[in-house]
C-alpha cells in the first residue's frame, strides 16, 4: 500500500517531517512499523516566515495556492491512503472531493508530543491500527 503522511508546512530549511524534529521522529517511528511505501509531504511545500524570519502558519491564500501543487504530487504518487495531520490540514483537505475515502485525519504529532506526551505510544499504535483497518477494508472491498 502507498501512504502519504500530510502536514501543513515545512520548517525552515527542513524536509517534511524531518527526522531532526520531534514530529519527524514520531512519523518515522510509525513508518518503521509498516511495510508500506510512504511519502512525507506538507500541504504548503515551503516554510512560511514572518517579517522577522520566524516560522508562522500559512495564510489562506498560501494554502489555496499550494493545493494544486499538492494534488499533482498526490496524482504522481497515487496513494491508497493519506494521513492528514492537524486541524488546518483536516479543514482544507476535507473540501477536496477527489480525495474522498482516501483520508484519515489525526492530531498533529507535535500536538501530541507537547500536550499529550504520556499517550504518545497510544497515538503511534492507533495510527498503525487505523492504517491496518483501512488496508483490510480496502482489501475486502476489492476482493468482493
Amino acid at each position: 500500500m502507498k501512504i502519504i503522511f500530510l502536514g501543513l508546512s515545512n520548517k525552515k530549511d527542513l524536509l517534511p517531517f524531518d527526522e531532526n524534529t520531534n514530529p519527524g521522529k514520531i512519523i518515522n517511528e510509525i513508518i518503521n512499523k509498516l511495510d508500506d511505501e510512504c511519502l512525507k509531504l506538507n500541504l504548503v511545500q515551503y516554510a512560511p516566515l514572518d517579517k522577522n524570519g520566524k516560522l508562522r502558519y500559512p495564510n489562506k491564500k498560501e494554502i489555496n495556492n499550494s493545493i494544486p501543487i499538492f494534488l499533482e504530487k498526490v496524482k504522481s504518487f497515487n496513494p491508497d491512503l493519506i494521513i492528514g495531520l492537524g486541524n488546518i490540514v483536516k479543514n482544507e483537505i476535507s473540501r477536496i472531493e477527489s480525495l474522498e475515502n482516501k483520508v484519515i485525519f489525526k492530531k498533529h504529532p507535535s500536538y501530541v508530543f507537547v500536550y499529550d506526551r504520556k499517550n504518545l505510544n497510544n497515538y503511534i499504535n492507533d495510527i498503525v491500527d487505523d492504517i491496518n483497518k483501512f488496508r483490510n477494508i480496502t482489501f475486502f472491498n476489492i476482493g468482493n
